[in-house]
């Protein structure tokens, strides 16, 4: 079926709707993360607004400090990985498992594992760096 809609009609019958229903599905997720990484005297500025004057990673690190966080991820972890691993597979220790239903893609060798460790260490570092005010964003 040819559609023989100008391009300004299709704009507001499909796509501008379309960018509407996202716009009010994704919106809330948007304000949570800009929320999370804003220092607490911002959260109660008046008038508001919508970028941080500042960034802040404290609120995950109370998060990952002082609640069962961390626990209640790794549960659900353990709980996706029940439903994507089918039942009586074998996965060695240190394997990667990829797909639905799950597949051993390779093994995890030390270099990868040193990769790892040394990106979670970074973002650590960085964050401390911008808690200490080190990088400041600067207001728009």
């Amino acid at each position: 079926m040819i559609d023989r809609r100008t391009p300004l009609r299709r704009f507001l019958q499909i796509e501008l709707p379309i960018l509407v229903i996202l716009a009010f599905a994704l919106g809330p997720y948007a304000w949570m993360l800009l929320t999370s990484i804003r220092p607490d005297a911002d959260l109660t500025t008046f008038p508001l607004r919508y970028l941080p004057s500042a960034l802040t990673f404290e609120h995950y690190e109370t998060l990952l400090a002082h609640t069962s966080f961390a626990g209640n991820l790794f549960n659900s972890l353990v709980v996706a990985a029940g439903a994507v691993i089918p039942e009586g597979m074998q996965v060695p220790p240190g394997s990667l498992v990829m797909g639905v239903p799950g597949r051993i893609v390779r093994a995890v060798d030390p270099g990868l594992t040193s990769r790892i460790e040394g990106t979670w260490k970074h973002y650590v570092e960085q964050s401390r760096a911008h808690r200490s005010g080190r990088y400041p964003l600067y207001s728009l």
